[in-house]
């Protein structure tokens, strides 16, 4: 009996582990929701970043640039902590529109940012994999070698732990063989209920354990 009981509390202190994103990169699962984690809602202002990109087409195999930099001009606030950026389809009824496509490439000597293999896409998405206060940052991205449509790119790029802004976007990157209309697909600016606040979930674990504890106690 004693045995299931620390069983039982070693569960229930599992279950504390918070759904945060954290400073050597964003946390598992930010691949598709591109949320940091953090439990608080995104910021609904007009982000102080900006993401733009060399050229506004692309072909198959192509290699753009892509800057990142702050419209901000306050030195006190104008830098950001971390992020996590990928180029997505901009059609909104594609059954892959959340997956990242093309890949990236980094700077010599870059140190503050890293790539991720999201949705099965080799260093399809650039991510923070340090704490620093970044001002701006240039990076490659290669286009996918066969014709995926429109893109554009989405990032969600942090400033402080709570302050964060999901809705930094990019102009389209129109695809030169594809004559539809691009589309800015829907953004995530609010915590997901499957985000529980670490608080709420350590109180409910802590409760289970002691309703468990006195029933045994009681039962001896």
């Amino acid at each position: 009996m004693m045995m299931s009981v620390w069983t039982v509390m070693f569960l229930g202190s599992a279950l504390t582990v918070p759904c945060l994103g954290y400073g050597l990169g964003p946390p598992i699962g930010a691949c598709v929701s591109m949320w940091p984690g953090h439990e608080v809602d995104a910021q609904s202002t007009d982000p102080p970043y900006t993401i733009t990109v060399s050229k506004n087409t692309y072909t198959p195999g192509e290699q753009l640039t892509v800057f990142v930099n702050t419209t901000d001009l306050n030195p006190e606030i104008q830098f950001f902590e971390g992020l996590i950026i990928q180029a997505r389809r901009a059609k909104c009824s594609h059954v892959h529109y959340q997956e990242a496509v093309g890949s990236f490439t980094l700077e010599s000597g870059e140190d503050f940012l890293g790539l991720l293999n999201c949705q099965g896409g080799v260093n399809s998405t650039v991510a923070h994999r340090a704490h620093d206060h970044i001002y701006n940052r240039t990076f490659t991205w290669i286009a996918p070698s066969t014709s995926v449509g429109h893109v554009y790119f989405r990032g969600t790029i942090v400033r402080r732990k709570t302050t964060f802004w999901t809705t930094v976007k990019s102009t389209f990157i129109r695809d030169t063989s594809d004559t539809s209309t691009p589309e800015s697909c829907y953004v995530q600016t609010e915590q997901a209920d499957t985000c529980t606040s670490s608080a709420n979930i350590r109180k409910l674990s802590n409760l289970a354990v002691f309703i468990i504890i006195a029933i045994w106690w009681f039962r001896i």
